[in-house]
């Protein structure tokens, strides 16, 4: 398999740690500590997929953009066709 635009591959690192790095920001501010450690956020399994299932579609996104070919050898094509000067 060889990639047309082999450049685009390049991004995956920065893919991959944009994804480390990133961190939301709450929206909402609370009066103190301890409201967050009785009943505070807590991150659910839904927000873990959706946090992987956007980076694994940036990753698929940035390998489409680098046009993967598969290298299978010469098809011949035959066409029928006239030739107009």
């Amino acid at each position: 398999m060889r990639f047309i635009n082999w450049y685009f591959i390049l991004l995956i690192p920065f893919v991959i740690y944009l994804f480390l790095i990133r961190k939301k920001k709450s929206a909402l501010r609370f009066s103190s500590v301890k409201i967050l450690e009785n009943g505070g956020m807590k991150k659910t399994i839904k927000h873990r997929i959706g946090k992987y299932v956007t980076t694994a579609a940036l990753i698929l996104l940035v390998i489409a953009l680098a046009r993967p070919q598969l290298l299978t050898g010469n098809i011949p094509v035959h066409e029928k066709g006239i030739d107009i000067a």
